[in-house]
C-alpha cells in the first residue's frame, strides 16, 4: 500500500489534517498544542492496515488499532500539563501505520507543545583550591527527575573526575590535587524530545 502526507512531508499547520499513503517513509510532523485533544488521520490504501505508537509514549491513544482499505484513525492525546497546572517539556510520539505483514511502516511524528528545556550552570566560571577534594557547583534546570539520566555531563581534564548531575541542581566532581594554577571544564548539554539541544560550560579554576 502507497501512504503519504498530501502536499509532502512537512509539518502540518494546527488546523489541516494529513492524509496518509504508505511508502515506508517519514511522513512529516502534525504540530499541537499543550491542552488535550485529538486528531483524525485519513488512510489511502487497499488491504489491512495497523496503527500503533513505537516507543511506548502513554499520553497517547487510538480509536482503533487496524483498519482495512480506505479509512482513517483518531489519536488522543493528553494533556501535557502537571496536576498543579504546570506545563512540562515539549514532548514527541512516534505514530507507525504498517500493512498486515509488516513489510511496509511509515511513521507520522505527533509533537506537542510544551516549555523548552532549561540547563544552565548559575556561574560561568568557579576558583577552588589546590588540594584534592570533592566539590559540587548549582544549575538551574527544569529537568524532571525522570530525564535527569539523559543530561550529558562531561570534563576536558583527566583531573576534573568522577563528574555527575546528581539531581536537578547540582553537579558535583572530584579535583586531583595540583601543583600549578591549573583550568579545566565541565560541559553540560541535554537534548529534548523535538531534538533541540541546552548547552552549558562552567570553567574550573584551581589556584594554589
Amino acid at each position: 500500500m502507497l501512504l503519504a502526507v498530501a502536499g509532502g512531508a512537512v509539518a502540518v499547520s494546527c488546523d489541516k489534517e494529513p492524509e496518509i499513503r504508505t511508502q515506508g517513509t517519514s511522513l512529516g510532523e502534525i504540530e499541537v498544542s499543550a491542552e488535550s485533544g485529538f486528531r483524525s488521520i485519513a488512510v489511502n490504501t487497499t488491504g489491512v492496515w495497523y496503527v500503533g505508537e513505537a516507543d511506548g509514549a502513554a499520553w497517547i491513544s487510538f480509536d482503533d488499532t487496524v483498519g482495512r482499505d480506505n479509512g482513517a484513525f483518531t489519536v488522543y492525546y493528553e494533556s501535557n500539563k502537571s496536576d498543579l497546572s504546570v506545563t512540562r517539556l515539549r514532548r514527541m510520539a512516534r505514530i507507525v501505520v504498517s500493512t498486515a505483514d509488516k513489510y511496509t511502516a511509515d511513521t507520522l511524528y505527533l509533537k506537542q507543545n510544551g516549555v523548552p528545556s532549561v540547563l544552565r550552570f548559575r556561574d560561568c566560571s568557579v576558583e577552588l583550591p589546590a588540594t584534592a577534594g570533592e566539590h559540587f557547583v548549582y544549575v538551574t534546570s527544569n529537568i524532571p527527575a525522570e530525564e535527569v539520566h539523559a543530561v550529558d555531563v562531561s570534563s576536558d581534564q583527566p583531573w576534573i573526575r568522577n563528574v555527575r548531575f546528581d539531581n536537578s541542581s547540582r553537579v558535583v566532581f572530584t579535583l586531583d590535587a595540583a601543583d600549578a594554577e591549573r583550568r579545566g571544564n565541565i560541559s553540560l548539554r541535554f537534548t529534548d524530545a523535538w531534538g533541540e539541544t541546552s548547552e552549558s560550560v562552567l570553567e574550573i579554576i584551581q589556584k594554589l
